[in-house]
């Protein structure tokens, strides 16, 4: 094991030594060891280090924020009905590859054949999903479930696409993702 080099303390006594990839890990993550702190005084200064670190990690996500023209206290939707299939085609391009695996996860009212439905959706454009791929979840009271499919592999975004209006004829159906 590789270890940091630590001189002899000022009576001339070697100082024990810590361990490289600690020393090292500590460093990175800005932390830093003192003799009043390993004495068991506690990490002292930290929490206002990582208090530091949060707040500039949340102005310069602002600062980006800003330069890509999205306004403050808003959130984006990816696929909602407020968007058209453009700018989801738009932002599809930029982060999925083609082919690719995609899981699809909908939620509807717990009925008899819905998860079949959303199964056969699926199976409709890519073909058979093996059971093992199929998850199911109810709700706590019972009167949702949610269907987890996949991941099963789509050619081109137009598939997904499709499988998202096959499901959305199920009327069950109260959100896809």
């Amino acid at each position: 094991m590789l270890r940091a080099r630590v001189p002899t303390n000022f009576a001339g006594k070697s100082v024990d030594r810590i361990p490289l990839r600690y020393s090292l890990a500590r460093r990175r993550c800005g932390f830093s060891i003192s003799a009043q702190q390993n004495s068991g005084g506690g990490f002292n200064g930290d929490s206002k280090r990582e208090h530091d670190a949060k707040d500039a990690l949340i102005k310069s996500l602002g600062e980006v924020s800003k330069q890509q023209g999205r306004e403050p206290e808003t959130r984006n939707f990816v696929l909602g009905s407020e968007g058209s299939i453009e700018k989801w085609r738009e932002l599809d391009e930029k982060v999925n590859e083609y082919p690719g695996q995609r899981s699809f996860k909908c939620v509807g009212v717990a009925e008899s054949g819905f998860r079949e439905s959303m199964v056969q959706a699926v199976e409709d454009v890519v073909g058979s999903v093996h059971p093992e791929m199929v998850n199911t979840r109810s709700s706590s009271k019972g009167n949702y479930i949610s269907v987890q499919i996949g991941p099963v592999i789509v050619k081109n975004p137009d598939q997904v696409i499709e499988i998202f209006s096959l499901m959305k004829q199920d009327e069950r159906l109260k959100w896809v993702m």
